[in-house]
């Protein structure tokens, strides 16, 4: 079991940085700044340090090096101890990589069988790189002896005597990595990062045999400070193919180099995906990193020129708490002499029987070292004075149940009075729930432990698509208020639609309506002057292959700008995300499969632009396999478009019933003088890019049908929904029919019953063909199956 204690001993480091000869060390240069002709780089390493050198090439040729020859010895994973001992043992255990003016800046497989002293034999290099394997990165007691002898067999078998020894110092992992080793750390990313820097100085710095230190690590937080947001790795650990990866080229360029950065230009296989402002905050990072590499500095690069605000999602930094307390393992609690509890992980002071309430960031325990967020350890030390909390903590959590049509809400209480018992009372505030659920009480919730409240909210009834789950909570300490999310409730199948930029009533009145047209959708328009100035009717449907959109935008101007900046004119934008993975969203963050594309009518023509993207065999760009049909002008400007799903996510996706996926849309308005704002059905995309604050778009195959207050549904759809099999239909007496459990149901069109098992039970309403699809009353469902009609 490692030590975890030892490892993160790092103490407030990123308070009190060592100032031992840091930058002297790190500081060195090949040339005093002067671009030399040619360059040779060899790495000894694993996936990270492929993921350091992918661009290399491309940023050395940018800044001017015109002879270049880089190598790589790779073995996945290997960490400091396996390459010591294949080191030793002339094991063939790695596969040889050169990337060069020969292969054309590309990397090409050289051996598949090559020792470390075949790279080395490989060329004269001037520069070799060392790297610890990732989650071993911030453990100091992994790196010797391992580390001594790799440098004393490199500096004995190097060809060429004057090549300096650098270190690459790897990054920490995505803040919701899903590595198997990342408990090490906590599951904290800052914590993982400020071990990387501890293990350094510990172990890398008292090596004069290494020249300097590359700090990939400190370059890619840093960035992570910036809009970009914690987005740059593809899989929580590995760096982002292009952005993440840039990032850390840069950093190996500055720190052997001390070069002028201004002249690099990107990816030049692929200059779409890292844009203008992503590139300045490469540069901001790289440089910051260099000049302060044992530090995070935070990014100005806050947004980007487009205007579209992007949340930066920093990280809470965490420190160990050295202040005198006592740990009782019993209750899982910390008590501080200063009246500080901390009680589950959740810093809380305690006066008299009322709780105050420290922050949302959470402390936690490795070993018996306690650690928190900066905002704790100014508890601690008296600089931050609070007012007396109001209430009890109240989360809500909605998921959908298998009941067809309802949906539960979850709402979590957590009591923090001390030596009380919590009463209280859940008030809705929206009267459609309220109406149904009255008000909940909340009895007896005992001291410091959380209850959970099921609350079943019955919304799919009525045909809503946008539900405020909005309530006070009211205690006799206080009303906490808890503001609901709007949920997007369903979207209905459809067929037939015709994408020509008209919208006909027969072809999309079996979609979903979404009507905006209130000042609480509009964003950034000061000066909204009602529906004839911004307002939008869109239509939403699929079917087992296809997404299919439309939408009227009431606009009194129209104006477009260039596609691949459509947010700046007159545009809609999309964002979808599905969890076919175990990927939790968070804030910033674009978890895999995300997707945002955006269209416009611009210089005649329609267009769509993809901006955003984590998903597998999709592409930034234009978007492929999109039927899309606009017409534009001033006063209306019509959109209908269409979507494969496999061309949306870019695999095999059909969605069934009660399927959900994040799905949200802006329209944006441009009257001439820029970008004005716009006004959107969820949040998640123009303000900040969070899949959090997306809709939860539910598929739910038919729409019902109301005649005469009789509500029907779709004899297919209601009949599979409960089970059902054997869905058949029998042209010549026009009689839909079904079995579950060995009892045969059918309904014979025209007629005002239904048979069950040869008996038959009136109902008010006639079996009906609705769009060439069968609907029967919804009340019969009752009888037969036992199904309660919300």
């Amino acid at each position: 079991m490692v030590n975890v204690k030892k490892i993160i001993s790092m103490v407030l480091c990123f308070l009190m940085v060592f100032q031992l000869g840091i930058s002297s060390v790190i500081n060195v240069s090949a040339s005093d700044n002067k671009i030399p002709e040619s360059i040779k780089i060899l790495a000894i390493g694993n996936s990270f340090s492929t993921d350091s050198m992918q661009w290399l090439y491309d940023i050395l040729t940018d800044i001017g090096v015109k002879d270049i020859m880089l190598g790589n010895i790779y073995k996945g994973g290997c960490a400091l101890t396996t390459h010591y001992e294949y080191a030793n043992n002339s094991t063939a255990g790695y596969v040889y990589y050169e990337c060069s003016n020969e292969t054309e800046g590309k990397w090409v497989k050289k051996n598949e069988t090559a020792t470390i002293l075949d790279g080395l034999k490989a060329h004269d290099w001037e520069y070799i790189s060392m790297q610890q394997a990732s989650a071993n990165s911030g453990e100091p007691d992994t790196f010797e002896p391992a580390l001594s002898g790799l440098i004393k067999f490199v500096n004995e078998n190097k060809t060429n005597k004057d090549a300096k020894l650098m270190w690459n110092m790897t990054w920490a992992y995505q803040g919701d990595s899903k590595h198997a080793q990342f408990h090490k750390y906590g599951k904290k990313q800052d914590i993982m990062y400020y071990s990387i820097l501890d293990a350094v100085k510990k172990k890398v710095l008292p090596h004069e045999e290494i020249s300097f230190v590359i700090p990939v690590g400190t370059a890619i937080q840093n960035a992570r400070t910036s809009f970009v947001g914690d987005t740059l790795t593809r899989d929580g650990h590995h760096l982002h193919n292009y952005i993440g990866r840039y990032i850390a080229g840069a950093m190996w360029v500055k720190s052997i180099l001390s070069a002028d950065l201004s002249s690099i230009k990107g990816v030049h296989s692929k200059p779409a995906e890292i844009t203008p402002d992503m590139l300045e905050v490469v540069v901001e990072s790289v440089e910051n990193a260099y000049k302060s590499p044992y530090e995070v500095t935070q990014s100005k690069k806050k947004s980007t020129d487009d205007k579209t605000d992007y949340e930066s999602n920093q990280n809470t930094a965490y420190v160990k708490i050295t202040e005198s307390g006592k740990y009782d393992k019993e209750t899982d609690s910390f008590l501080f002499d200063n009246g500080i509890l901390v009680y589950n992980g959740k810093p809380t002071v305690y006066l008299s029987d009322a709780a105050l309430d420290l922050g949302d960031e959470s402390c936690y325990y490795l070993n018996d070292t306690l650690y928190g967020p900066q905002s704790f350890l100014d508890i601690l030390h008296g600089k931050v004075t609070y007012e007396k909390y109001s209430g009890p903590i109240v989360e809500c959590n909605l998921s959908l149940t298998e009941d067809q049509g309802n949906f539960t809400a979850k709402i979590d209480i957590m009591n923090y009075l001390k030596d009380e018992t919590l009463d209280g009372t859940i008030k809705f505030k929206n009267p459609e729930i309220s109406s149904v659920v009255g008000d909940v009480e909340i009895k007896d919730v005992p001291s410091r432990e959380k209850y959970t409240k099921e609350i079943s909210i019955p919304l799919y009834a009525k045909g809503a698509i946008g539900i405020d789950l909005s309530y006070d909570f009211v205690t006799k300490h206080g009303t906490y208020s808890y503001t609901g999310d709007k949920f997007f409730v369903f979207a209905n199948s459809v067929k037939d639609i015709s994408i020509d930029g008209k919208i006909q009533d027969n072809e999309w009145s079996n979609a979903t309506k979404v009507i905006l047209n209130k000042p609480s959708q509009i964003v950034n328009i000061k000066d909204w002057k009602g529906e004839d100035d911004l307002s939008v009717t869109a239509y939403i449907g699929y079917d087992d292959e296809t997404f299919f959109f439309a939408a009227k935008c009431k606009d009194d101007k129209f104006k477009a700008e260039k596609t691949s900046a459509h947010w700046n004119g007159d545009s809609i934008q999309f964002a979808f995300w599905h969890d076919n993975t175990d990927n939790k969203f968070k804030p910033g963050s674009y978890p895999i499969p995300f997707t945002e594309f955006g269209v416009n009518f611009f210089e005649g023509k329609a267009a769509s632009y993809r901006s955003k993207v984590q998903t597998a065999n999709i592409k930034t760009g234009d978007v492929t396999g999109l039927n899309l049909s606009i017409d534009a002008k001033d006063g209306e400007t019509v959109y209908e478009l269409s979507i494969k799903w496999k061309d949306l996510f870019g695999y095999d996706f059909s969605p069934k019933t009660n399927d959900s996926l994040g799905f949200g849309f802006i329209v944006n308005d441009n009257d001439g003088e820029g970008r004005r704002g716009w006004i959107e059905y969820a949040e998640g995309i123009g303000s900040s890019k969070d899949t959090n604050k997306l809709s939860t778009l539910v598929f739910k195959g038919e729409k019902e049908y109301i005649e005469n207050d009789i509500e029907y549904v779709p004899f297919r759809y209601a009949l599979t929904s409960l089970g059902a099999e054997l869905i058949e239909w029998t042209d010549d007496t026009k009689t839909a029919s079904a079995t579950k459990n060995g009892v045969k149901f059918e309904a014979k069109i025209g007629e005002s019953y239904v048979s069950y098992n040869g008996k038959e039970i009136i109902s008010q309403g006639k079996n009906k063909i609705i769009n060439d699809r069968t609907y029967i009353p919804l009340e019969t469902l009752d009888d037969v199956f036992g199904y309660v009609n919300n």
